[in-house]
């Protein structure tokens, strides 16, 4: 199998992007692995500053910081974590699924307890390993799966920690398929037929392809006057 990849990540016309995406592949003994994460925040200062009036007046270094620290965290946490397994056997196992989500989950709290992004946490992870894919979610967001003839949604989540909010999908994936995450306010601007037009396994040809059709998907959802930030990402495979 093959995957080709990309990700979209715009800010808002006067908010801070605090939603976070990321997409890494892996090689494990010499098997291949990706691992989609999203995650959102919202500041607790962000929140005052609004309520005050002042948020405008934010500086663009800040807001800068900010938007970034998700990323450098999403992306330093999945290498820290995955450095702990030596084969993509490793994922096979729903055990080990949910060791890696929890660990994810205590390291991002602490980050985001530290810079006081504490509020609305949302992480969902994805792991790809061949034709297996496993998700868990602490919100039972949504994965899109695109197909050359449509669009479904996987939804079917299962609680399996009954202390912590966390849910689980397991299942697999054929080939020329295409795994889509990212921000409800994304979603909200793009009909299922404009995700399958320029998503569908035939369009993404390469990852250099697939971060054209995302640039020009936001140019068209900023033109239907879209002013939130949002983010996505998607994976083929093939």
């Amino acid at each position: 199998m093959e995957y080709y990849a990309a990700a979209l990540r715009e800010q808002g016309a006067v908010k801070i992007n605090t939603d976070g995406i990321m997409i890494k592949g892996c090689l494990l003994n010499r098997e291949k692995i990706v691992v989609m994460a999203f995650c959102h925040t919202e500041s607790v200062k962000d929140c005052k500053h609004q309520r005050s009036g002042l948020f405008e007046n934010l500086s663009s270094q800040k807001e800068a910081e900010r938007s970034d620290l998700i990323i450098r965290f999403l992306e330093a946490g999945t290498e820290e974590l995955m450095a702990g397994y030596e084969t993509a056997c490793d994922f096979d196992g729903k055990r080990k699924c949910i060791e890696l989500f929890q660990s994810f989950m205590e390291l991002f709290e602490g980050v985001a307890a530290k810079k006081r992004l504490i509020r609305g946490k949302t992480i969902t992870l994805i792991i790809i390993c061949g034709q297996k894919m496993q998700v868990l979610s602490n919100t039972k967001k949504d994965i899109y799966v695109i197909k050359s003839e449509g669009l479904s949604k996987q939804r079917e989540y299962e609680r399996i920690d009954l202390s912590r909010e966390i849910f689980m999908i397991r299942g697999y994936i054929a080939e020329y398929q295409t795994i889509v995450i990212g921000s409800d306010t994304l979603f909200e601007r793009l009909s299922d037929r404009e995700l399958v037009m320029n998503l569908c396994p035939q369009m993404c040809r390469d990852s250099d392809t697939m971060e054209y059709i995302l640039g020009c998907i936001s140019e068209n959802i900023r033109g239907k006057g879209m002013m939130e930030p949002y983010c996505g990402g998607a994976v083929c495979i093939k």
